[in-house]
């Protein structure tokens, strides 16, 4: 069995102006988890800490 890597890992969920749009996503080790850059256009609104 693979050994399984712990990462501190974050839900974010923000928005962005204009046009409107909103977004989730993981960060994992204050990197973006499987996002293009163009997510980095998006303001964090709320972070959901892990348990």
């Amino acid at each position: 069995m693979p050994a399984r890597r712990h990462l501190a890992h974050l839900v974010h969920r923000g928005v962005r102006t204009p046009p409107f749009a909103a977004h989730a996503w993981v960060e994992a080790d204050g990197q973006r988890v499987g996002e293009p850059h163009d997510t980095a256009t998006y303001r964090t609104l709320l972070t959901v800490p892990p348990h």
